[in-house]
């Protein structure tokens, strides 16, 4: 853990993202790791979005839980 600044928030604005890295292991995993690692993105992608950006599904869980 560092302290926040802006070096240290943006630290990771290099590294290749989700799907990069999926298309990365192809060729080098066993090729079922690399289907099931596209089919749980596919599958998860938009929910865990909205959950990290706040979307529907944030609100909508927030409400039934109080």
């Amino acid at each position: 853990m560092q302290d926040l600044s802006v070096d240290t928030a943006n630290a990771d604005n290099g590294l290749p993202s989700h799907a990069e890295m999926i298309k990365q292991t192809d060729g080098k995993a066993p090729a079922e790791a690399t289907r099931i690692l596209s089919e749980f993105r596919d599958v998860t992608w938009k929910a865990s979005s909205s959950y990290v950006h706040g979307g529907i599904h944030t609100m909508k869980r927030h409400d039934t839980t109080r």
